[in-house]
């Protein structure tokens, strides 16, 4: 959870033997980079990959920061 209880989303894709983590944002004020991360998710998840790897996900570890940047 974050400092003013928001939980860390985790996303999900694939059951491959292989773990993978992907972090996005860390600073609350990366607009930018979050657009950046959605279409890394996007073509990640397109990719097919979930058979070779389980791939995590946590697009932001500053939930606080990103709602009120």
């Amino acid at each position: 959870r974050s400092v003013r209880g928001e939980p860390l989303r985790l996303r999900t894709h694939g059951r491959g033997p292989a773990t993978v983590l992907l972090i996005g944002l860390i600073h609350g004020d990366e607009d930018e980079g979050f657009e950046r991360f959605e279409e890394t998710w996007a073509a990640v998840t397109a990719a097919g990959l979930g058979e070779i790897a389980t791939i995590l996900c946590v697009p932001t570890m500053n939930p606080d920061g990103y709602t009120s940047g």
